[in-house]
């Protein structure tokens, strides 16, 4: 048997964040960086309390300003100002941000280098050979929303201004701000469910590709599904391997790696649970909002003080499509890995049901 070797400095689970890591840092959303091929831990406490007090301040301007203008609003039902469009959403995300920096500092230190060197360990006993492929779909998603991030807020920017001025659109561009924050959390969250997504897809592979229905073996172990060695299958690796008292075998506990794969499941759901569900919530008051402004301005009810103007219509439907990607993005990821998973439980299916026609042949 001949071992594949790996670059385990450059090729690990770090590897495949680490563009999403560069962006998240900035925010002091990540706490764990590579030095002199080393994780390590690095979270500034100070860092978090002054973006949370600065970002704080914008807020409370932001509230004040609103309150001063709505006796304006009530008394000119017929022409809403800009900041009837805001609904005040920026405070959710103010929120959800200051609750990512509160998880950040709970999960995201010493339990999150346990979970890579927990990804870490499961790929040298698995021979992990996606890391290329999971930090390319990462990137196209950081990517993919970037882009549309700076051309919706840009647009939505530009058509505000046209009817409002350039002062309120400035000052409320802070919800620009904050909708990229949840964005970059809800990518944190679909970039390890793609970890999950590819660890139970080389999984599923192994299984199939030392599965021969005409030679699995009975282990003394019911508790446990084995997989021995053969040269036929659907997949063709060259090494599969553990290592038992210092030798090497060909055969692996496909449970003990589900096991811990399990282990990080809890994990992803500890630091991203409440996390997602603000998002969530944020996700449906932002939605509603931009639907309501695009159906005022499209029906004429919703006017600037320019005139009448269908521009916000358009601007408010991109942003709407916006945050709308956002979500389906995540909710598609999780559909993958629970497909992944359905497919291990097809084969370990077929495997017991070959070894019971085996017994009984």
């Amino acid at each position: 048997m001949h071992a594949r070797a790996v670059d385990r400095s450059s090729r690990d689970t770090f590897y495949t964040l680490a563009p999403l890591n560069c962006v998240l840092r900035i925010f002091n959303l990540s706490c764990i960086h590579r030095k002199n091929n080393q994780l390590m831990i690095s979270w500034s406490m100070m860092k978090s309390v002054i973006y949370v007090f600065v970002f704080g301040f914008f807020n409370f301007f932001f509230l004040l300003n609103k309150i001063q203008r709505l006796d304006v609003i009530r008394s000119n039902t017929f022409l809403v100002t800009f900041s009837d469009m805001i609904q005040m959403t920026y405070l959710i995300g103010y929120f959800a941000y200051t609750v990512d920096l509160f998880y950040v500092y709970k999960y995201g230190r010493d339990g999150f280098l346990k979970y890579f060197k927990t990804f870490d360990h499961i790929d040298q006993i698995l021979g992990m050979t996606y890391y290329d492929a999971i930090r390319k779909i990462i990137v196209r998603i950081l990517g993919m929303c970037i882009l549309f991030f700076i051309t919706s807020s840009a647009v939505d920017y530009m058509c505000w201004v046209d009817g409002f001025g350039w002062i309120a659109p400035t000052l409320y561009s802070l919800d620009y701000f904050y909708f990229f924050l949840s964005t970059l959390m809800a990518i944190d969250g679909a970039s390890h469910i793609v970890q999950m997504e590819y660890r139970l897809k080389l999984i599923k592979e192994l299984l199939q590709g030392y599965y021969n229905p005409l030679s699995t073996k009975t282990v003394p172990n019911p508790n446990k599904v084995w997989a021995v060695r053969n040269d036929v299958g659907n997949v063709q690796l060259e090494s599969l391997k553990t290592l038992s008292h210092g030798r090497f075998i060909e055969a692996i506990g496909f449970n003990r790696c589900y096991l811990l794969l399990l282990d990080q499941t809890h994990y992803i759901n500890s630091k991203f649970g409440v996390r997602v569900l603000i998002f969530c919530v944020n996700l449906l008051a932002n939605m509603i909002n931009l639907l309501n402004v695009s159906i005022r301005f499209a029906t004429g009810s919703m006017v600037s003080p320019k005139g009448i103007s269908h521009l916000p219509t358009f601007s408010s439907l991109l942003r709407f499509m916006n945050w709308s990607m956002v979500g389906i993005s995540m909710v598609l990821h999780c559909e993958k890995v629970y497909r992944e998973e359905e497919k291990i439980v097809e084969v370990i299916d077929l495997i017991l049901v070959n070894k019971v026609n085996c017994e009984y042949n």
